[in-house]
């Protein structure tokens, strides 16, 4: 026990393990993390390549993610790991729609996009068939983790967010793309949702609007899906079954326009 205490880069394979095992973490592992982790800086606890690529491994979306997640948060472990997330911490959104403290409504998202990998409902299986076709779904997991960190302050919160996302990328070591896609989904994650429930969808000229804006069909899905997970978290009658074939209907259209489009270009 005491040699674990000293060896905070040991501490991510508890929460693997167990994900692996579908068990919860051991009670005592917990207590020792909790008591332990506020000594040691983000760095201690990937300071390899290996220990950050294991990290990445982690928050690829599957079921018990989000008690994984909840687990570390509960126990000091999450916030030290991810400094920026500590800023919203029981942080209170004062409005009609969030039922949740910024926290809890950010680990929510994932236990949304966690939902999509175990037997997802007849009209969740779309959403899931894209979540299965991502080439990184780390990196969205990795962004629904701080899309919402900059809620700390009263200013814009998807550029304060992004700013902070970027003191993340140097600890991780993160490559030029990782970077750039990471960075637009928190920049950009209400764009789908203000362009899918308040233009008009019908005219061609929006769709080929937000194609051009969105570029690849990778980036289309991940947003997508962000989106999806995100107005779900918000409350739980927030997410219509209206909206969500507006957000569906927006992607199909998206998806058609970049493929057409590339289609002509080639």
């Amino acid at each position: 026990n005491r040699e674990a205490a000293e060896r905070p880069e040991s501490w991510l394979g508890l929460f693997q393990a167990a994900l692996d095992g579908a068990c919860p973490a051991a009670d005592e592992a917990l207590t020792c993390i909790g008591q332990n982790a506020g000594r040691f800086a983000a760095e201690a606890f990937f300071p390899t390549t290996a220990h950050r690529e294991a990290l990445l491994r982690f928050l690829k979306p599957r079921p018990g993610l989000y008690a994984r997640l909840s687990e570390m948060h509960d126990c000091g472990l999450l916030g030290q790991m991810f400094p920026e997330f500590k800023a919203i911490n029981c942080r209170v959104v004062r409005d009609f729609y969030h039922k949740y403290t910024v926290d809890e409504h950010t680990l929510l998202t994932i236990r949304n996009l966690e939902r999509l990998t175990d037997k997802p409902s007849r009209e969740r299986e779309r959403f899931g068939r894209l979540l299965g076709e991502l080439e990184a779904p780390e990196l969205l997991v990795l962004s629904l983790l701080y899309h919402d960190v900059g809620k700390w302050t009263d200013d814009d919160h998807t550029l304060e967010s992004a700013r902070m996302a970027h003191q993340m990328f140097e600890r991780l070591g993160l490559d030029d793309a990782q970077r750039a896609e990471v960075d637009f989904l928190v920049r950009e994650h209400i764009k789908m949702s203000l362009v899918a429930f308040r233009r008009d969808t019908e005219d061609p000229e929006i769709v080929r609007q937000f194609a051009q804006f969105i570029g690849v069909e990778e980036r289309l899905k991940m947003l997508c899906l962000m989106t999806l997970a995100d107005v779900e978290a918000v409350s739980r009658e927030t997410l219509t079954p209206w909206k969500e074939e507006l957000l569906w209907r927006l992607y199909v259209d998206t998806y058609n326009h970049l493929t057409l489009t590339y289609g002509d270009e080639v």
